[in-house]
């Protein structure tokens, strides 16, 4: 079990798009995140965060269907990706990488789908020792 897992949910900004033939099929998500409080007394709101999510493999062509305002559930891991502009400034950004997906499916009711494995699966952690812990 890997421990960079991340679950995220919320609305989709645009629809689905497969990036090339063999390319990932990107979502961009609209998470409601967290409320905010202004100390200057002014009225509580939601500050929105957005994510890149990239899915391969079986998800690329199960959820290829999703629409803007489609609601989704992923879980999969964070990557950050560096890359320069046109100006030569180095960038980066955080994206999503797809282990799951709920939400509705083609025939517009609500499913799971997973990722076929990609990889061997990891072998099991051993105990934890009290020398393990960091703090």
């Amino acid at each position: 079990m890997a421990i960079n897992v991340t679950i995220l949910d919320g609305i989709l900004q645009q629809d689905a798009t497969k990036r090339g033939e063999n390319g990932p099929l990107a979502l961009n998500i609209k998470h409601e995140g967290r409320l905010i409080t202004p100390r200057s007394g002014g009225a509580p709101f939601y500050k929105s965060h957005y994510m890149n999510v990239a899915c391969w493999g079986s998800l690329r062509d199960e959820w290829d269907h999703l629409k803007e305002g489609d609601y989704v559930i992923v879980q999969g891991e964070q990557e950050w990706n560096s890359y320069e502009d046109a100006d030569g400034v180095k960038k980066g950004s955080l994206q999503l990488s797809a282990h799951s997906i709920t939400g509705r499916g083609k025939d517009g009711k609500v499913k799971a789908g997973e990722a076929a494995a990609a990889q061997p699966a990891e072998e099991p952690v051993s105990e934890v020792s009290d020398e393990d812990i960091p703090f």
